[in-house]
């Protein structure tokens, strides 16, 4: 059983399964403890030979008991490539779920294949919760790459080295998020195909992606010469992302010969999530106005701090999850109180009983015997948004999951950019609970999934096809879920 080093990181959300463009990028999670999500990465050794590297991004309170299994599918029949276990292990013991992340290396040659990964606390004897997804090993890959919390130089022993420096990968779940205290973007690239003495240029350019256009003010290069005798080039980079404002954005990584020719290039995702101004964060001290404790009802400040996780931006999200490892109420309070008075400063308890009103009637409409209603992917996003315009419910389907659709006219959220005709999709996988998970959105900042009808159908359609997306497959999605009323025919959310 191995055993790694983990690293924490900050800014949590959770995810069913989000499928990056233009690399070999899949994370698949679910919603209970733990949280596991999984990005695989294939990458050339310098002797040529190809291998998967996955990244564990991980939610627990206490060690998870991993299995992991990896099939070959190029052939009729499913062959086992690999099969082994893990322990997940965070990285302290405070009896509160800590983020972080770990990596698993498999050798595997270039082809089809498809992964299965069971986990469950360490000594639970229940079944164990499964993920599993298609991994592609591409042939004549040139390069990869991925975002990083952190570089530095390499140490020994550490399970995050490689050719020098120490890349510990960015926790994501669904879209790869950077927040308000993140300075820089950070970017570990391999590129192949580089003969001994050859000089090349490894750039980096930030593209915005909603207005298609690429920032020079935010770019950096670097010159560099192959001295080994491989043909792999490793290169850590850093951009600084100073007055870069709230948005969906691609980092491209390029390789590029000494006569001008891009050898090879690496478009990796991000949204970022700037600073507003520097007084967002909230004072936690005293109560100032003593009417506020009669706000709390029987549920206890605890319970309703927590409740304002959906509409709160990302540097108080924070706060939040620092005060709820705290026993003091009276410092609980005064964030609400704090809040209020900067979201609504003519009548801070007013605007506190409209949320708090809404919060009732998602916990009415939404809670589950394990979370409460705004922890639920539809509470969180009806407590962001708002009510939605359209629904659309499909509770009992023959060959399907239950599942709902959400569509927005207009999604207006202080912590959210302003979006127009978006849609949810929420899917009931565990069937007999109120547990619908957030499967597809096509808002920013949300988990995207073009391929939300084949998980609908897993149980009579399975492929094992990384592309298949379901969308043109009439024979296998021509009933009623290729005829939804908000998404037009099965058109993906596109």
């Amino acid at each position: 059983m191995k055993n790694t080093i983990f690293s924490r990181t900050a800014g949590v959300a959770t995810a069913l399964l989000f499928l990056a463009t233009g690399r070999i990028s899949e994370v698949w999670a679910q919603e209970k403890l733990p949280v596991v999500s999984v990005q695989a990465y294939d990458f050339k050794l310098p002797d040529q030979r190809r291998y998967v590297e996955f990244h564990f991004s991980c939610l627990a309170q206490k060690p998870v008991d991993a299995t992991v299994l990896l099939f070959r599918t190029d052939g009729r029949a499913d062959s086992l490539a690999y099969a082994d276990r893990l322990l997940l292990v965070p990285p302290t013991t405070s009896g509160q779920p800590v983020p972080f992340v770990q990596k698993l290396s498999i050798a595997a040659d270039t082809g089809n294949y498809r992964v299965s990964f069971q986990f469950r606390t360490d000594g639970d004897t229940s079944k164990p919760l499964e993920i599993s997804g298609p991994v592609r090993v591409v042939p004549n890959r040139t390069a990869q790459a991925f975002l990083a919390q952190s570089l530095g130089a390499s140490t020994p022993g550490s399970a995050f080295g490689r050719y020098g420096y120490q890349a510990v990968p960015l926790l994501s779940w669904g879209t790869p998020t950077l927040y308000e205290d993140a300075q820089k973007v950070s970017v570990y690239a391999e590129s192949y195909g580089w003969k001994k003495g050859e000089r090349g240029l490894v750039t980096l350019v930030l593209r915005d992606t909603q207005r298609k256009r690429d920032l020079l003010e935010f770019s950096t290069q670097r010159k560099f010469s192959q001295t080994e005798n491989s043909d792999l080039v490793a290169q850590a980079l850093q951009l600084g992302m100073d007055n870069l404002p709230t948005g969906l954005y691609s980092a491209r990584v390029a390789f590029v010969a000494s006569d001008g020719t891009e050898r090879s290039s690496v478009d990796l995702p991000f949204y970022r999530i700037a600073p507003v101004d520097s007084t967002t964060t909230i004072a936690a001290g005293t109560v100032r106005n003593p009417l506020w404790w009669n706000e709390f009802g029987t549920q206890g400040v605890a319970w309703w701090i927590s409740a304002h996780y959906p509409i709160a931006d990302g540097a108080q999200r924070r706060q939040l999850e620092a005060l709820l490892l705290q026993t003091n109420d009276t410092l609980l309070a005064s964030w609400i109180e704090g809040f209020w008075e900067r979201r609504a400063p003519l009548e801070p308890q007013a605007g506190f009983a409209f949320y708090r009103d809404r919060v009732v009637e998602v916990e009415r409409e939404y809670a589950t015997q394990a979370l409460p209603g705004f922890a639920t992917d539809r509470g969180r996003i009806y407590l962001q948004y708002g009510p939605p315009t359209l629904t659309e419910k499909r509770p009992f389907e023959t060959d399907a999951y239950p599942y709902e659709m959400w569509q927005y006219n207009v999604l207006e959220s202080p912590n959210a950019p302003y979006q127009i005709n978006r849609i949810f999709v929420f899917a009931n996988l565990t069937v007999g609970t109120k547990a619908y998970e957030l499967l597809h959105s096509t808002a920013l900042g949300e988990i995207s999934n073009p391929r939300w009808q084949i998980v609908l159908q897993k149980r009579s359609y399975f492929t094992n096809d990384p592309d298949e997306t379901g969308r043109n497959n009439r024979v296998n999605f021509g009933s009623r879920i290729g005829d939804n009323i908000i998404m037009g025919n099965g058109s993906g959310g596109r």
